[in-house]
């Protein structure tokens, strides 16, 4: 089997084209895993390290793991690389935001808003 020698430009050439692939095919799986982080081992020759932000993205890939597996392992030429998966949660990091804190990002980004709001007597929320 071959085991060519591969960078981790090449293979962040990779991620990046099956991720923009992903977002074509399924949206909900690629705004679940595009913010992994993707290293080579420092210890082992032939290990990807993919790192995911929560549990349920490492489960997302989970389903689209062998397709990845098999177009790095061809557009690499190494048929012996193994993918490792790891989690490392943002800690203090609200990933799901209540939607009065959707409308103060969006006011804090167009102070406008809040007029408009207040002018069309609105409830956002």
């Amino acid at each position: 089997m071959p085991n060519d020698a591969f960078t981790i430009e090449k293979t962040t050439l990779v991620w990046d084209e099956f991720l923009h692939q992903l977002k074509e095919k399924d949206s909900r799986a690629y705004n679940g895993i595009k913010d992994t982080k993707i290293s080579l081992s420092d210890t082992t020759k032939n290990e990807v390290i993919l790192t995911f932000v929560s549990q349920s993205s490492q489960s997302e890939f989970e389903l689209h793991k062998s397709n990845f597996l098999l177009k790095i392992r061809r557009v690499v030429n190494n048929f012996l690389i193994q993918l490792i998966s790891k989690v490392e949660e943002l800690k203090g990091v609200n990933l799901v935001f209540r939607k009065d804190e959707v409308f103060q990002k969006m006011v804090e980004k167009n102070p406008l808003l809040q007029k408009l709001k207040e002018e069309l007597d609105l409830n956002i929320y």
